[in-house]
């Protein structure tokens, strides 16, 4: 419960920060070129990492899908955002930036649908017509106003200055449009994060991600600076983009990072409510622009779909409410499945009620190992339980509960990174020297490797040898192995 809130906190917490440096980027925009800012931005983050970016000792090499989805997560997350999000703030107001960018949840529920293939419930898809609904009624009060304002103004404007309030309607649908791909940046960037999250520590994929930004934006960056007169920049913009860089580059970035290394990215997409909210309260309380009726029925809605999208399901009730085991367990099982964020309280809760149960503890511990991986987060799931207070690789119902039920499950066995193969090589020779049957059945989860494709087929085998290059290897063990590796 505990993890959760933090979590939770995380989320918000980041959200919150991107929000207000999104509305106070609009001031540095009218000083300092769109480029030139990212480029300071990027490098004043990395300056403050540089000591994040070595890799801890317990961490797995980075493999080529790894390095393309940081690469990705740099170019998506954090350079087209910065881009499109400074050039739209400057074309448009905060306010309506952070209306548009209440659709954040939305899409990322619909991109971790496609990608990361959760479950996304019937109250989801409604959430997602709120945001479009939202943002709709929006454009077409501002469509509205702006045919209004021109009409009124008949005559008595000349062709020049209604050419120039045409001009100012055309940037601010332009700005509204990078806005909304800036929100289509921040999606991707929270999808790739899942997976990400899954093999990396937080604080080594904030300094990445930052140093990918760097080294996208410097070429342009270093043009700009160039011809740009440094000395026009007074203080108190120089301690704004301090703030800008550190909210931007670190902080944000490792708050989200953190709390999404524990909630499922559909779920934490919700907390992205926060970034048009508090961008809003920037744009009213210190920018001074005028909040309308329509900012406030697109907040509305985009509220509605917020408790939607959160609102305990009929699964956590029945939970609540079961009157035997069989039952609460199928609920549990439904909370877990389908990726809830309150399916860790709830797992906590069972626990409590039936620790004194060993066969049903071992049923507790197989539901968490045979989960669906979502972005890879089951395989650090299963070692987290594999460190539980009730888990001992000496008993054979836990073994098979948590390690076997692990290589057993597709999605998460199978990684492009082998991070399941080597885990499975460490176990099955762990248990080799406990109990040799109990380790040769494992073993056999992978005698079929040479029906995978690539490049799962050769991690597997490398996997299998290092398993059969041990000298002690029980009579058993060495039999599936050798058998294995010799199909």
């Amino acid at each position: 419960m505990t993890n959760r809130l933090v979590a939770y906190g995380c989320l918000a917490l980041s959200m919150s920060l991107v929000g207000s440096y999104v509305a106070l980027s609009k001031p540095l925009v009218a000083v300092i070129p769109v480029f030139l800012l990212a480029w300071l931005r990027f490098g004043i983050g990395g300056l403050a990492m540089l000591h994040w970016l070595k890799k801890p000792a317990d961490e797995a090499p980075l493999t080529p899908q790894t390095q393309r989805l940081l690469f990705l997560e740099s170019f998506l997350g954090n350079f087209l955002f910065s881009i499109c999000m400074l050039f739209g703030v400057g074309l448009t107001s905060a306010v309506s930036a952070g209306v548009i960018m209440a659709a954040i949840p939305a899409v990322v529920a619909l991109m971790s649908w496609a990608f990361l293939r959760e479950r996304i419930s019937t109250r989801v898809w409604l959430a997602v017509g709120c945001a479009a609904v939202g943002i709709g009624l929006l454009a077409l009060s501002k469509y509205e106003l702006s045919e209004q304002s021109l009409q009124g103004l008949g005559t008595n404007l000349s062709s020049n200055a209604r050419a120039t309030v045409i001009a100012g309607i055309s940037d601010m649908w332009l700005g509204n449009l990078l806005v909304f791909g800036a929100v289509l940046c921040e999606a991707a960037y929270v999808v790739i994060g899942k997976r990400l999250t899954g093999v990396m520590s937080p604080k080594r994929i904030s300094s990445l991600v930052n140093l990918w930004g760097f080294a996208l934006v410097t070429p342009f960056g270093l043009y700009v600076a160039w011809q740009f007169d440094f000395a026009s920049v007074s203080a108190p913009l120089w301690s704004l983009l301090v703030f800008y860089a550190l909210a931007a580059s670190v902080w944000t970035v490792w708050l989200w990072m953190t709390g999404l290394k524990n909630i499922p990215a559909s779920q934490s997409g919700v907390f992205t409510v926060m970034l048009p909210v508090s961008a809003a309260l920037v744009g009213v309380t210190v920018l001074g622009e005028h909040f309308s009726a329509a900012h406030g029925v697109a907040f509305a809605l985009a509220l509605a779909g917020l408790l939607l999208a959160t609102w305990p399901e009929k699964a956590l009730q029945r939970f609540s409410d079961a009157s035997n085991m069989s039952d609460r367990f199928n609920a549990l099982s439904a909370l877990v499945t389908t990726g809830h964020a309150l399916a860790a309280p709830a797992l906590k809760q069972f626990h409590a009620m039936f620790k004194d149960e060993a066969l049903v503890i071992d049923k507790w511990f197989s539901l968490q190992s045979s989960s669906p991986d979502l972005g890879g987060n089951v395989l650090p799931l299963v070692k987290q339980l594999m460190k539980h207070r009730d888990f001992s690789l000496r008993n054979p119902n836990r073994a098979r509960s948590v390690v076997s039920a692990f290589c057993s499950n597709p999605a998460a066995f199978h990684r492009a990174d082998a991070a399941g193969y080597i885990f499975w090589s460490e176990r099955v020779i762990e248990l080799d020297a406990m109990n040799p049957q109990v380790a040769a059945r494992l073993a056999r989860a992978l005698d079929r490797w040479s029906k995978l494709a690539e490049p799962y087929r050769s991690a597997a085998r490398q996997a299998i040898a290092r398993v059969a290059a041990k000298s002690d290897l029980s009579k058993d063990t060495l039999e599936v192995v050798t058998r294995a590796l010799a199909a």
